[in-house]
């Protein structure tokens, strides 16, 4: 990891929020990196909660996150809604980590298959595979695991890229 990538400086929103995440390697968990946006009080940070991010190979990395109850539904499984943040925001870290650290995106659909109940309150990887790479466009898929290679989910997606350096 360089330095430029431990600590982003650059462009914010209107209001001041950073636009880049912050990595670091995890000192708790070797060969994984922190992804977060710290005091954003915004949805990535404030719902979904910081990950952990491995890069597998050169199109796949594994986003880990440790949901906390409030992402449970009223049967104490994982919300389907919390599973679909958690599937969005990974899809961003993927381009992050996988794709150019200075690309961000809108997603122009996302489709999922629910295959199992997910529990509350383990760990939960989003495992993501870049398939193609356009000039504007990205096509993802992946699993959402929480046991390895036993899925709970299944999902494909497309983004619409977007340099956040250049705001377009």
């Amino acid at each position: 990891m360089t330095a430029s990538q431990t600590d982003q400086a650059g462009p914010t929103s209107a209001d001041g929020v950073a636009l880049f995440p912050t990595v670091a390697p995890s000192p708790d968990h070797p060969g994984w990196t922190t992804y977060d946006f710290p005091g954003s009080n915004r949805y990535n940070d404030a719902v979904i909660g910081s990950a952990l991010v491995r890069v597998e190979d050169d199109r796949t990395c594994r986003v880990r996150y440790h949901p906390g109850i409030h992402l449970n539904n009223q049967m104490g499984q994982l919300h389907g809604g919390a599973i679909l943040g958690m599937i969005d925001v990974g899809i961003f870290a993927a381009l992050y980590f996988v794709v150019d650290h200075q690309t961000g995106g809108v997603t122009l659909d996302l489709a999922t298959q629910f295959l199992a109940a997910g529990r509350g309150e383990i760990h939960t990887d989003i495992v993501l595979e870049v398939m193609r790479n356009t000039r504007n466009l990205v096509f993802v898929r992946g699993t959402v695991e929480q046991e390895p290679g036993v899925a709970i989910a299944a999902f494909s997606a497309t983004i619409r890229k977007i340099d956040l350096a250049k705001g377009r």
